[in-house]
């Protein structure tokens, strides 16, 4: 996923592994992915999601299920926000280990944050101070 946002132009970034959603007995494998960029319009930012599909996803997954990826796209064009963003992304969700340690074993010194880019340039975007 990281290959594919910097071949489209994503300098820099952060990327989230989640294992779990809200309800924590149940799996539910999912990525949080803050992004230095700016607002998208519905259109670009489908054509997008329909790049980034095709550069993750194997040949054979296109065939049997098409190049659905479910993508919840949010900007956050205040600091407040940003660091609302950052403080969801980065919460745990895997908290129930009873029932669940065949998976704690899987993932055992996995990274489950990774970023990528140089922080020491100016971002795409400038934040709202007074937000």
């Amino acid at each position: 996923v990281i290959t594919a946002l910097k071949s489209l132009g994503y300098r820099r970034g952060i990327l989230f592994i989640h294992f779990f959603g809200d309800d924590k007995s149940k799996y539910a494998f999912h990525l949080h992915i803050l992004l230095d960029g700016e607002w998208l319009d519905p259109e670009p930012l489908d054509e997008l999601c329909r790049k980034i599909r095709r550069m993750i996803y194997p040949r054979w997954v296109l065939r049997k299920w098409g190049d659905s990826l479910m993508v919840n796209y949010r900007y956050k064009p205040t600091q407040a926000q940003v660091y609302q963003a950052l403080d969801y992304c980065s919460r745990p969700t895997f908290t129930q280990l009873e029932g669940n340690e065949w998976l704690d074993k899987s993932i055992s010194g996995e990274r489950k944050v990774r970023r990528w880019g140089k922080w020491d340039e100016e971002p795409k975007w400038h934040l709202d101070e007074s937000g």
